[in-house]
């Protein structure tokens, strides 16, 4: 068979049941939409995670009166120490300096001088994460019996929290986006089994005439492909006008644009996109997309005709 005679058969099938047709297709694009904004965020939360993670701090902070030489001593007792990878110190000017620019600088000309009373600090990082709690022993020994020393802070219960929040979002995403697919699968496997059934005395003729058994199979998948590229094509614009719509927003508000820059939900810094940006994003979703959608649909139509034809040939050898 030519293509274009396949092509016209797949078309055929797929005008017999458009209702079922559009169906299909509507669940697929619901369903790759859906299962993009989940793995968008899954993947932006896990990566914010993984880098707070990477990074674990320990913060010693010091009295206010501390003289700096006191705290550059211990300073570099706690570098020479292989459990920790960096130490920086913080003085009172830039502890003033960062809380200036946590208040905006509208509010600068109305703050009041704290320098005097702003704790100095030293900011710890420890080789990785598994050497944070010892870390802390360690400098917790150190400076028992200073009477200098504040306080210790560190972020173990955060980081924990948060790998574990991840984790469970992970997990249930993924088994969302999974179940989705399965049912969209099934879907398309119930609408081409539907069309099969339909046509089922068109195929036992030309069974029983020797047709190749692409003949037979070839229209029915191409209707799945058919699905798949309108499904996919769908789905992604649609996620596309998400992500671009999510970028729009963020970048239109300074504390939503600092929040995902800081916390990594994206690489580098946000820039609004151009109009190459705009076709090659779209053009890449739809691609991405679209190879996935017929992928899914190809195997399900496959699985749809054969198990047909299989029993179709196996009542007629039992007659």
């Amino acid at each position: 068979m030519k293509f274009s005679q396949i092509l016209k058969r797949a078309i055929e099938h797929i005008k017999t049941t458009k209702w079922l047709a559009m169906a299909s297709v509507g669940v697929i694009t619901l369903t790759f939409t859906i299962s993009g904004i989940i793995f968008f965020l899954v993947s932006g939360l896990n990566r914010s995670v993984n880098e707070f993670a990477s990074r674990p701090r320990i913060y010693l902070y010091f009295v206010p009166s501390t003289e700096e030489a006191q705290i550059l001593e211990i300073k570099d007792i706690i570098l020479a120490d292989s459990k920790v990878e960096s130490v920086e110190y913080d003085s009172q000017e830039k502890a003033m300096e960062e809380l200036k620019k946590r208040l905006g600088t509208s509010a600068e000309t109305r703050i009041v001088d704290l320098t005097a009373l702003l704790p100095p600090r030293l900011t710890i990082k420890s080789a990785n994460l598994d050497l944070v709690e010892p870390t802390v022993t360690f400098i917790a020994e150190l400076v028992e019996s200073n009477p200098y020393v504040d306080e210790i802070r560190y972020s173990w219960d955060s980081i924990e929290n948060l790998r574990a929040i991840s984790k469970l979002l992970s997990i249930n995403g993924v088994a969302l986006i999974v179940l989705s697919v399965l049912a969209t699968g099934l879907l398309v496997f119930v609408s081409v089994n539907f069309n099969v059934k339909y046509f089922h005395d068109e195929l036992k003729v030309a069974n029983y005439l020797g047709g190749e058994q692409n003949a037979l199979i070839l229209p029915f998948v191409v209707e799945g492909v058919l699905y798949g590229l309108a499904g996919g094509i769908f789905a992604g614009l649609l996620s596309f006008v998400f992500s671009y719509g999510n970028l729009e927003l963020v970048l239109q508000n300074s504390v939503l644009r600092l929040f995902m820059e800081r916390n990594h939900f994206v690489s580098g810094e946000l820039v609004r996109a151009s109009w190459t940006d705009i076709v090659l994003g779209i053009g890449k979703n739809i691609a991405l997309y679209s190879a996935f959608a017929v992928l899914l649909t190809v195997v399900s139509s496959m699985v749809a005709v054969y198990t047909n034809i299989y029993l179709m040939r196996k009542n007629e050898k039992t007659k």
